[in-house]
């Protein structure tokens, strides 16, 4: 399992945010299991998005 996204993003004022890194870090397991388990309904289509988001979330910074 890799690093989870709270432990990679530390703003100056985690506790404010601290809700958008656990929804973050959720995205990422999820991601995590749909592309192991790569289910017939998902499709590039939801690989691309999801990837965007995470990508976009791991270069917020406050």
């Amino acid at each position: 399992m890799q690093t989870g996204f709270c432990e990679l993003y530390r703003p100056s004022d985690f506790s404010r945010t601290r809700p958008t890194c656990e929804a973050a870090t959720i995205l990422s397991e999820l991601f995590d299991l749909l592309e192991e388990y790569a289910p017939e309904w998902y499709t590039q289509e939801h690989h691309d998005a999801l990837q965007a988001t995470l990508e976009k979330m791991s270069r917020m910074k406050s």
